[in-house]
């Protein structure tokens, strides 16, 4: 399949309501209305025919599309350096937070491929001050880095001047919030001499305290943790 070829078969599954409910949540203007498992299942065949063909030709086109690309990339069997080239090309495309966030769960490669290279990979995207590039990093660190072996990187990733940008303080604070669900007292530790923001920082506790892992007594001591808000705030 071409290019125009994928397209009109998205467009084909194009469900009206759904468009809607999608544009309000995604705020994406250059949205058909597919949903996730019909976008999967074009992903699979073009994974399955010739995803290099694909990857190699495809140019930003819509929010399915580019999820697409996401998927293909993500799950297609490629060579570490095949997967960088293109990770970089769909990084390029994030323009909102479901792109991203979808296609990042997907990347179970990042697990498999040698740790510190992926580290550093994702450590140059943090150093692009894009916001999307950045979000990107800290939601890869969360759905495939979060353990103890990375902790410590982990926390120093957070500490990096990231933009104080709602997307990305929120991807910072939900990465957190599951680390003090997994290591509470190194995280703990971890924030109370932490250069967070007290936006991401408040943001991260109360995330925490929303989880059901975690006891009402823990919780009580994260309420008191509780920062008074600075001058900048860039919350909705």
């Amino acid at each position: 399949m071409n290019i125009q070829e994928i397209l009109d078969r998205v467009k084909q599954h194009q469900d009206i309501n759904y468009k809607k409910f999608s544009e309000k949540i995604i705020k994406e203007k250059k949205l058909i209305g597919v949903r996730t498992p019909v976008l999967e299942s074009i992903s699979a065949s073009i994974i399955k025919d010739d995803p290099l063909s694909y990857l190699d030709h495809y140019k930003k086109n819509c929010y399915e599309m580019d999820l697409i690309y996401g998927f293909v990339m993500a799950k297609s069997d490629l060579s570490i350096e095949q997967r960088i080239l293109y990770c970089d090309n769909f990084i390029s495309l994030i323009d909102n937070w479901c792109v991203c966030d979808q296609t990042v769960a997907r990347c179970k490669w990042m697990r498999k491929e040698n740790n510190q290279i992926i580290l550093d990979y994702l450590q140059k995207h943090l150093n692009t001050k894009n916001v999307w590039h950045q979000r990107f990093v800290y939601v890869s660190l969360l759905d495939h880095f979060l353990n103890e072996k990375n902790l410590h990187q982990i926390f120093c990733f957070c500490d990096y001047p990231f933009q104080h940008e709602y997307y990305v303080q929120m991807a910072v604070a939900w990465l957190l919030s599951m680390a003090i669900v997994k290591y509470p007292e190194q995280t703990k530790t971890y924030l109370q001499n932490s250069t967070l923001d007290a936006f991401t920082y408040n943001k991260t506790l109360q995330k925490a305290c929303e989880s059901k892992q975690i006891s009402k007594e823990e919780k009580m001591i994260l309420r008191k943790m509780k920062r008074k808000q600075d001058n900048y705030t860039n919350h909705r």
